[in-house]
């Protein structure tokens, strides 16, 4: 029996997708976790490093003086600069174009806002199927490297594990509410995908580059990216305030998708 919420639908509908997901984002995980044995026993791995110019570290969310060789830096570097945020960044996107704009493409969405539910409650129950799918994939993480990093010799506490993944999840959650506003108001899948990717490409640069650039440097903190990672949360643990920011960015997103959606006249 097909579920009758649209949250209940839109999670009943993803569910292959979220296995495909979940597998390949596991699998990539184990599979990096596995390099690490062979990166401790590398010579001079440090003084390559050091040698990298220093635009290319911070484009990597690398920094001067960063070991490689230990656990914590080599997820630093390897895993949570660029890997992991830009697979879930890429997922939530993904997520966030198909829920509202995919539906209306598809001519679906006649049928669905035929039943008594509004139009503000559709973005919003789809908004929430985001948000619990993009968890799930960021628990997928933790649990492949939970389960990794005793096999590969890669462990860190638990709780630090914990807090980069939730302001790593949240980093996804506001980009695919990006993907979604922009969706719910052009009803362009294209559209909601490029957005979402632009704007997730546009704050990776600003955050790696804008350091280098003299009178640049106290604007990085508008960067979505710094917001998450900028207080290196594996390391420190979980940072409130850059979470507090990314979700009130995503619930401006939010916002923004329900009035935009409430104007528009509907295709299908």
């Amino acid at each position: 029996m097909r579920p009758r919420s649209v949250f209940a639908m839109a999670l009943y509908d993803y569910r292959r997708g979220m296995v495909g997901w979940g597998a390949g984002t596991f699998l990539m995980v184990v599979l990096m976790a596995s390099f690490f044995p062979s990166i401790i026993g590398m010579e001079g791995l440090d003084q390559l490093l050091a040698d990298y110019p220093e635009a290319l570290l911070s484009l990597f969310g690398m920094h001067a003086g960063l070991d490689f060789t230990t656990a914590i830096g080599y997820l630093e570097t390897e895993i949570f600069s660029f890997i992991v945020p830009l697979t879930m960044l890429g997922f939530g996107v993904a997520v966030g174009a198909r829920f509202v704009a995919g539906e209306e493409e598809r001519g679906t969405i006649g049928l669905t806002l035929s039943r008594p539910v509004t139009r503000t409650r559709f973005v919003l129950e789809k908004a929430a199927a985001l948000a619990v799918l993009t968890v799930g994939l960021g628990a997928v993480v933790m649990v492949a490297l939970l389960l990794a990093g005793p096999v590969f010799d890669l462990t860190v506490p638990i709780e630090n594990l914990a807090a980069v993944m939730a302001s790593t999840t949240a980093l996804a959650i506001l980009f695919g509410s990006l993907a979604l506003a922009a969706g719910a108001a052009s009803g362009k899948r294209a559209v909601a995908s490029a957005t979402g990717w632009g704007l997730g490409i546009l704050a990776y640069l600003w955050n790696g580059l804008t350091p280098l650039v003299e009178g640049l440097t106290e604007v990085t903190w508008l960067s979505p990216y710094e917001w998450a990672l900028g207080e290196s949360p594996l390391r420190s643990g979980f940072d409130w305030p850059g979470l507090g920011w990314l979700m009130l960015a995503a619930t401006a997103a939010l916002a923004f998708a329900v009035a935009a959606y409430n104007r528009r006249d509907l295709a299908g």
